[in-house]
């Protein structure tokens, strides 16, 4: 048996699933999120001058 799931949006996210492969499936199985992707985050005023709009970037922590 299996299951399909419509998302009116264009774009969907699985953030979580709440079971293990061989267990039963409850009410909450899975949170899913639409929308674009958003990144918040910060620079220090010095670097400001390398940040412009559209750029693509690499995140290191």
């Amino acid at each position: 048996m299996s299951e399909v799931v419509s998302v009116r949006s264009t774009s969907a996210r699985v953030d979580d699933v709440a079971a293990e492969v061989g267990e039963e499936a409850g009410p909450d199985l899975v949170s899913v999120s639409a929308g674009g992707l958003v990144v918040n985050g910060s620079v220090a005023a010095h670097q400001k001058g390398l940040l412009r709009a559209g750029r693509r970037f690499l995140y290191c922590r």
